[in-house]
C-alpha cells in the first residue's frame, strides 16, 4: 500500500472520529501532522491534513448543531 492511500485511510478514521462524541483526539492528530508538513515544506501533506483539519471542524461544528439543537429544541437557530 502506498503512503498516499495509508494517509487517506487515516483521514477517514480521523474524520468518522470526528462525529463521535467529545473525541478530539483526530483533531490533534491531524493538527499535529500538519505542523509537521509545513515544518518539512512538504506542499502535498500540507494539502492533505489541512483538508483533514477542515473536514473535522465541519463535522465538529454540525455536531454541536445537533447537541444543541437537541436541548433547546424550541430555540430559533
Amino acid at each position: 500500500m502506498d503512503l498516499l492511500r495509508q494517509i487517506r485511510i487515516a483521514q477517514d478514521a480521523w474524520i468518522a472520529r470526528g462525529f463521535g462524541v467529545a473525541d478530539l483526539q483526530g483533531m490533534n492528530d491531524a493538527r499535529t501532522l500538519l505542523s509537521q508538513a509545513i515544518a518539512d515544506q512538504n506542499e502535498t501533506m500540507i494539502r492533505i491534513y489541512s483538508e483533514t483539519c477542515l473536514l473535522l471542524l465541519e463535522a465538529n461544528r454540525k455536531q454541536a448543531a445537533e447537541w444543541m439543537a437537541m436541548m433547546m429544541p424550541d430555540c430559533e437557530r
